[in-house]
């Protein structure tokens, strides 16, 4: 029992923000208690309404009504065990007779709870039942749109196999294309190829190798007639020359030099001029022999090529007109695929755009529904169309209340703000003085301390001289009583002794530093 208690303040405290410990809430009494409990049901039941609402003038009774009735919408079910009574007060006629109403009265209460219980069961099923036909009505929707959008796959299937079948068509069209351009250079080709050949032909004939032979044989009959003969002739010059020369018992230089000179003058010219007939003339039988044969193997070349280019690739007459009529056909082909695919394109685009505008419809509709449920819930419970008009002036009302409640704050508020600002301003203005003050004040301290660190090394300074000062007051006055003594025969022997020994002490003590 006293951990319940327990449980029970902390979960009162943590809810109605209170402070009541286990004998002080024991200590209440059944009206304070009334209110707590009912504190707890507001803020059970309304988390934005305060729970700390006073409620001390109400009466019990209608603090036990508006209990009850939470309760009752918070469907509470208490626990109904029937009033024993002893046996000894049951012998009164007046209590046994409210004992029996009192029984009666439970076993109706009992009946109409279990009928309330049916009642509320057969409408729960009805609830259940207008559910179902609200989920059945959007399967139905749901299967309309499920068709809609499977029509639409149909048709964007066909449209895509509509698209592979165009760029097939068109890839075809491509190759034919390419096909053709490919045999019209190679016509062109073989055009120009035959139309070499047939210039060849009619350069190289066999009137032309006659000639040519025929300039062969003339040369020969030159070179034989003209060019043996005259080397003949010179050989039998020389020989008569020699002759000649064997005749002479003695021949000068001027007869060896015109003996030379008319046997080599006209061998000469002569071989001279044969030589370079001869050389242009084989030459030119060289290149002339080389070309012909260059051409003939030309020619047997592209004559075979023409032969197997003629035979394999260009079509011939019936062959081409049903290439022709094949380009025809898909051409049309082509073209009826290309309108039906438009066709496609324009019912898709529309049924897109339909389908766009219905979906932007129930967008619409679910907004302007959201914004009525919020309306609804927002709206207080005695709002109705009627008291619109009165609750909105009412509103105002409070508004401007409100507002002439703020205007002399609101001026409150400029003047602290402007006072701040000011007082802002003022305290900026002091510490940069301040800020002033303190550096001249750090300088002229900084100065006066470098000042005091001079004066005291003067001042020590002066003290160490006044000691030496005083030092050789001293020795002098020593020194004079020493020469004043006629006993003392050197007087400044003892003052060395004494200055060489406190000499050698400070060195001593200078290296045991």
């Amino acid at each position: 029992m006293k951990e319940n208690t327990k449980f029970i303040v902390a979960q009162v405290n943590k809810l109605l923000g209170r402070n009541y410990n286990v004998i002080y809430f024991n200590s209440l009494s059944p009206e304070e208690l009334l209110h707590v409990l009912k504190g707890v049901l507001i803020k059970i039941q309304i988390q934005n309404v305060d729970a700390n609402v006073d409620t001390k003038n109400e009466t019990p009774e209608e603090t036990s009504i508006y209990i009850l009735s939470i309760l009752r919408v918070l469907h509470y079910q208490p626990q109904i065990d029937p009033v024993e009574v002893p046996g000894e007060y049951l012998s009164d006629p007046e209590i046994s007779s409210l004992h029996e109403q009192y029984a009666a009265l439970i076993d109706r209460f009992k009946t109409v709870h279990k009928e309330r219980e049916i009642g509320r069961k057969n409408f729960e099923n009805a609830s259940e039942l207008t559910t179902d036909l609200k989920t059945m009505e959007k399967e139905k929707e749901v299967e309309t749109k499920a068709e809609i959008g499977m029509y639409l796959l149909d048709s964007a299937r066909a449209l895509r196999i509509e698209k592979d079948k165009e760029r097939d068509l068109v890839l075809q069209e491509e190759q034919q294309r390419e096909i053709i351009s490919r045999l019209q250079t190679n016509l062109q080709r073989l055009e120009k190829e035959l139309q070499i050949l047939e210039k060849d032909e009619n350069e190289v004939t066999v009137q032309t190798l006659l000639q040519h032979l025929s300039e062969v044989i003339t040369v020969q009959t030159v070179v034989t007639n003209e060019k043996l003969p005259a080397e003949i002739h010179g050989k039998q010059n020389r020989i008569k020359a020699l002759n000649a020369v064997k005749q002479y018992s003695y021949l000068g230089p001027d007869q060896i030099t015109d003996l030379r000179n008319k046997l080599d003058k006209p061998f000469r010219q002569q071989a001279a001029a044969v030589a370079n007939i001869k050389r242009n003339v084989l030459e030119k039988l060289e290149k002339t022999a080389n070309s012909l044969q260059e051409l003939q193997t030309k020619l047997e070349e592209k004559r075979e090529l023409s032969k197997l280019i003629m035979e394999d690739i260009i079509p011939k007459g019936e062959e081409l007109k049903k290439y022709i009529n094949r380009l025809k056909t898909r051409g049309t082909l082509y073209k009826h695929c290309k309108s039906e695919l438009t066709w496609l394109n324009a019912e898709n685009s529309v049924l897109y755009r339909t389908a766009a505008i219905l979906e932007n419809q129930r967008n619409q509709c679910n907004q302007a529904k959201e914004r009525l449920e919020m309306v609804k819930k927002n709206a207080p419970d005695n709002f109705t169309e009627e008291n619109a008009s009165s609750i909105n002036l009412q509103l105002c009302r409070d508004i401007s209340t409100f507002r002439a409640k703020l205007i002399p704050l609101i001026n409150e508020i400029q003047t602290l703000r402007q006072k701040y600002s000011e007082y802002e301003q003022q305290q900026e203005k002091a510490k940069k003085a301040q800020n002033e003050v303190e550096s001249s004040m750090n300088t002229s301290i900084n100065n006066l301390q470098s000042n005091i660190q001079n004066e005291k090394i003067k001042v020590e300074k002066k003290k160490k001289l006044q000691k030496l000062i005083a030092k050789m007051k001293t020795m002098e006055e020593r020194i004079k009583r020493d020469m004043q003594d006629p006993t003392i025969s050197d007087p400044g022997k003892k003052m060395k002794e004494e200055l060489h020994s406190t000499i050698q002490m400070e060195e001593i003590k200078i290296k045991n530093l």
